[in-house]
């Protein structure tokens, strides 16, 4: 599993200058003349002030880790946040085979399920999982493993002012949840792993059990991080019971939800697994599994130690036939209740954090376009880059719905070096700007043609600076916290550009390849007007596309999104047909 860890490559360090100069490429194209002119004052005070200090201090950094220099500013990024975690960092992937076989239980998939996640734990834990590699580059490098180590057994714990981690030495037992009432059970013994049967016969017995449905504390888990860190403290001293489940929970491997709703289609199963009403959840946990009553699957995923495409390949053995062999059955021990001892503060916290969800749930807007009139063979074959095609028309959709340009940033993974994570690549650009007046103003096919083939390969030279570590997000990201502790307030960072363009992206977008066991996902969206977030998966044949909104339209966008990518159809059968 690490056998080429040691051998990747630093994220390097890009030079001070060159970053400046992308920073200004990046801005530009959404700035007027007189905020143009003073960010680039900004940006040459910078040069010529602060930036080499900090610049400076940034080499020590990298010359003294092992791994990034800006690894503890992204934890930072993370941990620091004091919004809700279902307003920060909650993702949902609903998974494949989204309408099961009638005949299928939901003790019997929930059963199925559990068991390959705990085979794909014992091979993390074993060191058994071969190394991922980079599918879209043409040597196919290996890549960074670590994240792995980050699914499991892991819990966020809220602090006052900073978030912490807590990971379990050697986690033996997972949590299910069912109506509202929280079970532990010991799945792992004597260093064996349980037969199909024996998970299902645990889940049976709790899902026999009648009682009443419990306070749901999982929402406070939604709470504001200082607000729940308060909470969670004065419930952990005023009573040991309350401690003691907070301890299982932290403990524990991932949590299983098992819900009462009945998803009846695809929307509806992603809106379930994005938020359901918070009570059969606990959102600290990095997984959390969920079963429906109709038996259907989806995973939530709180991914402040990971990322999506290290869930991508958790999922896509997840709906893959069990395999028993070498399995025998060991005693288990009765799944075991959870206790809490709450106070009238406490249970007024629940319906206040329960009140302020179900507001949330009423702004969220969720659409799912299952675009089927071409997909990746069909670009394919205009030997054009996929991907790039599919941000001019997320581009070209919003353009036309609200007359303006905006900031759009697209989550890139760099994995191929030393704990990489991921980079937030702007997609607009001059090219690309160019491209959507040429539409807009309905300019001849030539033109259009054109301007798409240019905006694709300004779309690919920022791509290729993120693979090769000289995207500009993460380098500002470290000036900026540096500078920050030191009491040094740069006015780079206070510019209009900085403030309200570069860091205020009204789309965010995220993929994940199609094939590896999931339907469709979502995230949250930027939380500002007209702001959306756009998830999607490019299949050969179809395009699935998720879109999520507080403070927009979504469902009008849909309709200007699925017009674009028509049009982008349209003209590139007629390019080929004239060449």
């Amino acid at each position: 599993m690490y056998q080429f860890q040691d051998s990747l490559p630093q994220q390097p360090l890009p030079q001070l200058q060159a970053t400046c100069s992308r920073y200004l490429d990046r801005v530009k194209p959404l700035l007027n003349e007189a905020q143009l002119t003073s960010t680039t004052a900004a940006v040459t005070d910078f040069l010529q002030g602060d930036g080499p200090k900090l610049q400076k201090q940034l080499e020590m950094i990298a010359a003294s880790t092992a791994t990034s220099y800006i690894n503890e500013f992204l934890d930072e990024r993370f941990l620091d946040a004091r919004l809700p975690l279902v307003k920060k960092t909650n993702i949902a992937q609903v998974l494949s085979s989204v309408s099961p076989q009638p005949t299928q239980s939901q003790t019997q998939r929930a059963a199925t399920l559990i068991f390959n996640l705990l085979k794909f734990y014992w091979n993390i834990k074993h060191h058994a999982l071969e190394p991922d590699r980079d599918l879209f580059q043409i040597n196919r490098p290996p890549l960074c493993m670590v994240q792995y180590n980050h699914l499991f057994g892991r819990s966020r714990l809220p602090g006052l002012k900073r978030d912490s981690v807590v990971m379990a030495e050697n986690p033996n037992h997972i949590i299910v949840i069912r109506h509202h009432q929280f079970y532990a059970l010991k799945l792992i013994q004597a260093e064996q792993l349980p037969t199909l049967e024996d998970i299902q016969q645990q889940l049976d017995w709790i899902v026999e059990q009648r009682t009443p449905d419990a306070p749901g504390i999982g929402v406070l888990t939604t709470l504001p991080r200082t607000q729940w860190a308060v909470l969670r403290s004065y419930m952990t001293t005023f009573a040991p019971e309350n401690a003691q489940s907070l301890e299982w929970l932290d403990q524990a491997l991932f949590v299983v939800c098992l819900d009462e709703t009945i998803p009846e289609d695809l929307t509806a199963a992603l809106e379930n697994a994005f938020y359901s009403n918070g009570k059969n959840r606990w959102f600290d946990k990095p997984i959390q599994l969920i079963v429906t009553a109709n038996a259907q699957a989806a995973i939530n995923i709180e991914h402040t130690g990971f990322d999506g495409y290290t869930v991508m390949r958790m999922t896509s053995t997840l709906n893959q036939p069990p395999d028993e062999t070498g399995q025998t059955g060991i005693p288990l021990e009765p799944p075991i209740p959870l206790k809490w001892r709450l106070t009238p503060e406490i249970v007024a916290e629940i319906e206040q954090a329960s009140a302020d969800l179900q507001q949330l749930m009423g702004q969220n807007q969720t659409q799912v376009l299952e675009f089927t009139e071409f997909g990746a063979d069909f670009l394919r074959q205009q030997t054009l880059n996929v991907d790039g095609i599919i941000q001019l028309a997320f581009q070209l959709a919003y353009t036309r719905l609200h007359d303006e340009t905006v900031c759009v940033t697209e989550s890139v993974h760099i994995r191929h070096f030393q704990q990489g994570r991921f980079e937030d690549v702007r997609t607009v650009t001059a090219e690309s700007v160019e491209f959507i007046q040429a539409f807009i103003q309905a300019h001849s096919p030539e033109i259009q043609y054109s301007t798409l083939n240019a905006a694709i390969v300004a779309h690919l030279r920022r791509l290729l600076d993120c693979k090769q570590g000289q995207n500009v997000d993460d380098h500002l990201l470290a000036l900026k916290s540096l500078a920050h502790s030191q009491g040094i307030i740069p006015e780079i960072f206070n510019d209009y550009a900085y403030t309200q363009v570069f860091t205020q992206p009204r789309i965010w977008t995220s993929s994940l390849a199609a094939g590896m066991g999931i339907a469709a996902f979502i995230f949250v969206p930027p939380p500002m007007k007209n702001g959306y977030g756009i998830s999607y998966i490019i299949e050969p044949d179809q395009m699935i596309f998720c879109i999520t909104s507080q403070l927009g339209q979504a469902e009008a966008y849909v309709q200007s999104l699925k017009l674009s990518l028509s049009e982008l159809g349209n003209l590139l059968k007629t390019a080929k047909k004239s060449t």
